[in-house]
């Protein structure tokens, strides 16, 4: 369903039909609406139709902290049982953005609580926080306020808080169900937080702590909180056991899901249907088929153990490694022909144990798996002939991230013809990520995607050449890519003017950061005012411009960061 985006003044008019369709039906019809876009367009219609249409909404993302204060969503939104609100730029994971650039959960949190002070949002109850900055003075307020009502936590890729903050949400969040703590950074003071946790959360599903630097040395802790909870999916950090005689035993519970990195003695139980971490253990042959998801980024397994392991899960959907090479590519084709997403990374290690995937792997896999949604990976080399394979026999792909490795040679070829195949033939893609090399992809390749791309919402442009790509290229792509809501551009060689003209022709666009090596101007940025705010970060050679419906400038940006003119600040 695409509705009208321009105004219509409705709410004084007798004869409109608002007349006649009181605020209950206009709800109903409301509540029905999927993609986001339809609900924003159906908000700008008249006021009763956004306060209707508010009303249905039971949960949001605010897709960039800044972009909106959180009186406006709280004042807005006040059904709300499910908030997610997303911090710093994605850059951050990559260490592309100053360390402290911001993205605070303290306002949001602060402005939370006073909202149930006065009693609304009494229907919240999951509460996600994507690469934020949270103290555990935060915490504590949340856990303070939300008590009993809070079922859902995930604090994705945080940090500044410690385990202390944990405990304040243990010890009073105790109807909590889900706590994902996946990839942040938290001070490790003491395991206590993890007792009350076992103690207060009798109703506890899921526990993510991967990726968080939180030890755990008593395979005893973990036994009990599996036993005292009805835990579906439990993911760990490092799981020690000083003595190294002892078996972690979990035959007899419930774990759907299971993810832990060390060298521990593990008996698995019979419903597992995920694993994550290090697998190195010999897998009973009735447990490894029936995993439908593998994640062995962060595994110790060597070359030959990936292939052993592959050989033993036929009906892995989805799939994550680093070192498998063509041969392990060609091995997963023919033994997981119901794969559906697929990610290939760790560039370093593919270059160090010499096991990198070239064209040929990449065509065994398109030919066999038909039902990938999800590719992404980085290679030595590509050519169009594994890319139109990929087109031709997975019409359903959603999602397509490819990579060249640093140490690959200037490619032979662009990859004009096979991004036009992609496009063309797998109409619902929405996520397209080229981080290629010299010569990878060219002006035409642009002006494919902007003249196929109407359905891309996220773009990744990277280390295009400027012998092959231009600003015009940059320019068709914009004038073509009409739901394009994020945009990347990483060492290629387009203007401040192309940029600026790309933004202004692309309507829904709400985020573009790239990285150059040129000095940026003023003037042309300043012709995105007042809507637009950009930031400059000369340390990193890097501009941010995010689309925000507050006035000014943030006021908490570090010295290394730049308002420039379209943020209300003057410029150099």
């Amino acid at each position: 369903m695409k509705i009208s985006r321009r105004w219509i003044h409705a709410d004084d008019d007798p004869d409109s039909i608002n007349s006649r369709l009181p605020d209950d039906l206009l709800k109903i019809i409301f509540s029905r609406l999927g993609d986001d876009q339809d609900h924003a367009s159906v908000a700008r219609v008249c006021r009763q139709w956004r306060d209707a249409e508010s009303a249905t909404r039971e949960k949001i993302t605010v897709n960039f902290s800044y972009a909106v204060s959180p009186g406006y969503v709280i004042d807005r939104f006040g059904q709300l049982r499910a908030l997610k609100i997303k911090g710093k730029p994605r850059a951050s994971d990559f260490g592309l953005i100053p360390v402290d650039w911001g993205g605070y959960g303290g306002p949001w949190i602060a402005a939370l609580a006073l909202a149930r002070a006065r009693s609304l949002f009494g229907a919240l109850a999951s509460l996600h926080f994507k690469r934020m900055e949270i103290s555990d003075e935060d915490l504590a307020l949340l856990a303070e306020t939300f008590r009993d009502a809070l079922q859902v936590l995930k604090l994705e890729k945080c940090s500044g808080f410690t385990s202390l903050g944990l405990e304040s949400i243990a010890r009073s969040c105790r109807d909590l169900r889900v706590l994902s703590l996946d990839e942040s950074d938290i001070e490790d003071k003491g395991s206590q937080w993890l007792r009350e946790l076992i103690h207060s959360c009798a109703s506890l599903e899921a526990l993510n702590l991967s990726m968080t630097g939180l030890e755990l040395r008593d395979i005893r802790l973990v036994e009990e909180i599996v036993s005292s909870s009805k835990l579906k999916s439990l993911k760990l950090n490092d799981l020690e056991d000083p003595s190294r005689n002892r078996r972690l035993d979990l035959r007899q519970s419930s774990l759907q899901e299971l993810g832990f990195c060390g060298l521990i003695q593990v008996s698995l139980p019979s419903s597992l249907s995920s694993f994550s971490g290090d697998l190195q253990l010999a897998m009973e042959p009735n447990l490894a088929s029936a995993l439908t998801s593998l994640d062995l980024l962060y595994t110790t397994a060597n070359h030959e153990q990936h292939l052993e392991i592959i050989k033993g899960c036929r009906n892995l959907q989805v799939f994550k490694a680093n070192i498998i090479g063509d041969i392990g590519l060609e091995l997963l084709a023919s033994h997981c022909k119901g794969l559906q997403r697929i990610r290939i990374e760790n560039m370093r290690q593919q270059e160090q144990h010499g096991f990198s995937i070239s064209n040929s792997g990449m065509l065994a896999l398109a030919k066999s798996c038909v039902h990938l949604q999800s590719f992404s990976m980085y290679v030595h080399d590509a050519a169009n002939s594994s890319l139109e394979a990929l087109a031709e026999s997975c019409p359903g792909l959603l999602d397509f991230r490819l990579g060249i490795l640093e140490t690959a040679p200037d490619m032979a070829e662009p990859l004009d013809a096979g991004v036009q195949s992609l496009l063309q033939r797998c109409p619902s893609i929405t996520k397209l990520a080229l981080y290629l090399k010299e010569g990878g992809l060219t002006d035409r390749g642009l002006e494919s995607i902007g003249r196929l791309g109407q359905q891309l919402k996220w773009i990744l442009l990277g280390c295009l050449s400027d012998s092959d790509t231009s600003d015009r290229g940059l320019v068709s792509l914009a004038r073509g890519c009409s739901n394009l809501r994020k945009l990347e551009v990483r060492n290629c060689p387009f203007s401040d003017a192309a940029i600026v003209c790309g933004i202004r022709g692309l309507p829904l666009l709400r985020y573009l950061w790239f990285q150059c090596y040129h000095r940026v101007s003023d003037r042309h940025f300043a012709l995105l005012e007042p809507e637009w705010r950009i930031e400059l970060m000369p340390e990193f050679y890097s501009v941010l411009c995010y689309r925000a419906l507050v006035s000014g400038s943030r006021g908490d940006h570090p010295p290394s960061v730049r308002p420039m003119l379209g943020g209300g600040a003057g410029g150099g």
